[in-house]
């Protein structure tokens, strides 16, 4: 996807002219549909349905814990792009806190260790 770069200076070239490219390094696996993250790549509402407010926490934590262990290293797996890979969780993350109303401080380990995952691998 390229995003144009715009300038306040009036005579900076036409935005079609300079551009970056945007998303994952293409050194990053593109995950297949049965990697690990793959049950996220549909719509993250399938995934809370029928399950209480009250609930939700105590369903998913379980789950988000065993998918994203405390060592870092192995979390090198789940470092991967496409429909498949990490948009799908940080999708579901988005959803749990903007739609379910999650208290977004409950899933900061688990992003800092997805985080520290990419970083690790990128780097």
């Amino acid at each position: 996807m390229l995003i144009p770069i715009l300038s306040a200076d009036h005579d900076a070239p036409a935005p079609s002219s300079v551009a970056t490219n945007i998303g994952p390094p293409k050194s990053i696996p593109l995950a297949k549909n049965m990697a690990s993250l793959a049950g996220f790549g549909g719509d993250p509402a399938s995934l809370t349905q029928g399950i209480p407010d009250l609930e939700l926490w105590e369903t998913w934590d379980p789950q988000l814990n065993a998918l994203i262990p405390q060592a870092i290293p192995e979390l090198s797996p789940l470092v991967t792009r496409g429909k498949y890979g990490l948009i799908g969780l940080v999708r579901f993350f988005e959803h749990l806190v903007e739609d379910r109303k999650l208290d977004a401080g409950l899933l900061d380990g688990k992003i800092g260790r997805v985080l520290q995952a990419i970083d690790l691998y990128v780097l």
